[in-house]
């Protein structure tokens, strides 16, 4: 072997060593995102995709006569099922709405459909008092006040009007 080709395997080696260092510090610098999107699976994405497939099971598994709670917080039950709506009746004396599955929020059991059932009964037995509309002072100028009905300006400063609600004219 001559000295040249000494040199030659010598500078091949060196650049396979270089080469080598190369694409193991390629992969360390990949691996730290690699880890993270493992963590974030195992943290955000399998918890949510096992959540949204028991949910999608409930509402499959909706029959007639379940109580339901609806994504707006409505309570009503289930009188008749197709594929993609269900028909719910929300009080004994309306007509049934019709509303899509994806709107049922959750499915309630007997004993929570008897409680509730309990406390509207009792509710519609009570006297529901009149709600009132409160007028926030500080927001009003000077003609909202006079467009006020029985109320008048008692006095004024610098942080708003103070009102007096006078008798009521009926």
């Amino acid at each position: 072997m001559s000295l040249l080709t000494k040199v030659e395997i010598l500078s091949i080696l060196a650049d396979g060593e270089n080469a080598a260092q190369g694409s193991q510090s390629m992969l360390m610098s990949i691996l730290p995102l690699v880890l993270l999107f493992v963590v974030m699976y195992f943290l955000l994405i399998r918890p949510q995709k096992k959540k949204q497939k028991e949910v999608e099971e409930m509402r499959s598994a909706l029959k007639p006569g379940n109580r339901i709670v609806t994504i707006g917080g409505f309570i009503g039950k289930v009188k008749k099922i197709t594929d993609d709506e269900i028909y719910v009746v929300f009080s004994e004396n309306s007509e049934h709405v019709v509303l899509r599955k994806w709107a049922v929020q959750t499915v309630l059991d007997k004993e929570e459909a008897k409680e509730i059932e309990k406390h509207s009964k009792k509710a519609m037995d009570e006297d529901v008092p009149e709600l009132v509309e409160d007028v926030d002072v500080e927001k009003l100028d000077m003609e909202e006040i006079e467009t006020v009905e029985d109320a008048e300006v008692v006095s004024s400063d610098d942080k708003g009007y103070e009102i007096k609600e006078t008798e009521e004219k009926f």
